[in-house]
């Protein structure tokens, strides 16, 4: 039983048993808030990949997501997607949950409920934050900031169009062989 200490010493003696029982302070219990309720008694929210037959296809989707903070829930049930191409916007009254979605969507919080579907493992996700601009390069424009979140990207695609024109320098002949290979196999790795 808690607060018995069972040793030898103290078994022998029921008495000491109980006055060391008498003795200890009752553990006061936590109570937990509703999100921490929902997180113990729920399985953890996934983050799914979608079985596609098209190789290119991008989408993401959030299904039956819900998140609680604290004691307030703020998203039941949210069911939407977006796929390559498509041009959304994100409507709502003030605190009804539009930042929380993005964040979920890109890995920023986790929902207490639902699932997180991509079209593929090594789908990115960024997100200009609507309070940007104290983070903003005011000599950049809109696109070129929007762009600064995909540096990898930005590099990726600077090496390829340096490899098109190193390619097109060349002329084809016989000295050009062995470099153009190496150019194409550099872009193929890209």
């Amino acid at each position: 039983p808690e607060g018995i200490d069972i040793s030898s010493e103290a078994s022998s003696d029921p008495s000491a048993a109980r006055a060391t029982a008498a003795t200890e302070k009752p553990t006061k219990k936590k109570k937990l808030t509703a999100e921490e309720r929902i997180r113990k008694d729920r399985p953890p929210p996934r983050i799914r990949i979608m079985e596609s037959s098209q190789p290119d296809y991008t989408a993401l989707r959030l299904e039956n997501i819900a998140i609680t903070f604290r004691d307030q829930p703020v998203l039941t049930s949210a069911t939407w997607g977006v796929q390559a191409g498509d041009r959304i916007g994100l409507v709502g009254a003030n605190r009804a949950g539009k930042t929380t979605q993005l964040r979920i969507l890109t890995g920023e919080l986790e929902p207490t409920a639902g699932d997180v579907v991509k079209s593929r493992k090594d789908l990115r996700v960024a997100m200009l934050r609507q309070e940007f601009i104290n983070e903003i390069d005011p000599t950049r424009s809109l696109r070129d900031e929007f762009m600064s979140v995909f540096t990898e990207e930005a590099q990726i695609m600077a090496d390829l169009a340096s490899a098109e024109k190193e390619l097109e320098g060349m002329t084809g002949g016989e000295d050009d062989a062995d470099r153009m290979q190496e150019v194409l196999d550099l872009m193929a790795k890209l």
